[in-house]
């Protein structure tokens, strides 16, 4: 199903943008009688797509700000900037006073993988460009990562702060185990399927 939506994206993108656009254009500057409502047809044959999408992108970044709502807690309040947000779909979060950390992305439409960890649930942290990747101690998720939007300077300041609270000593809040518990309460409040490793 996945492969099929990807071909239509191509294809619309190939062939109905430019398509709609041409005849929107073309029926827009024609002065035949009947051509002004081709044209505000075509034009909005060519602006649906902008705006369904611009929805679902809003209807995305709630349902991810729902899941991380619902398993934060006193234990994990990220300080300003040291937050990712990539694409409306994957979310890193550094609480660097506690030494906490939040990861939550979308496998799928209604899908969420979270991952709540302390400072003994990651082995080494790495960033090349704009991904950081985090080396979890769990098999069954074994890395997480994320692209920062922002660009390599975001990224690179994300990995400082992480390699930082390295050399610091954090109390024991219980954060993974919380956060798989709240994981599993947040399929109850958002309606939405979420996946809890700890």
């Amino acid at each position: 199903m996945e492969t099929f939506v990807l071909l239509v994206k191509f294809w619309s993108a190939i062939i109905y943008f430019p398509v709609c656009l041409l005849f929107a254009f073309v029926c827009t500057i024609s002065s035949r009688k009947g051509s002004f409502e081709l044209a505000v047809l075509f034009w909005a044959l060519f602006v649906t797509p902008f705006i369904i999408r611009q929805f679902t992108l809003q209807k995305r970044r709630r349902a991810l700000n729902s899941v991380v709502a619902a398993v934060s807690g006193e234990e994990f309040m990220p300080q300003k900037g040291n937050v990712i947000i990539s694409g409306n779909r994957t979310y890193l979060g550094v609480d660097a006073i506690r030494g906490t950390l939040l990861y939550v992305s979308m496998r799928r439409k209604g899908e969420y993988d979270v991952m709540g960890m302390d400072m003994s649930s990651w082995t080494r942290v790495e960033y090349k460009g704009d991904v950081i990747t985090l080396k979890t101690k769990n098999p069954e998720l074994p890395s997480v990562s994320v692209d920062a939007p922002g660009g390599e300077k975001y990224s690179a300041a994300l990995y400082d702060v992480i390699c930082a609270m390295e050399h610091r000593q954090y109390a024991d809040l219980q954060f993974p185990q919380k956060a798989h518990e709240r994981a599993r309460n947040a399929r109850k409040e958002t309606g939405l399927t979420v996946f809890s490793y700890t």
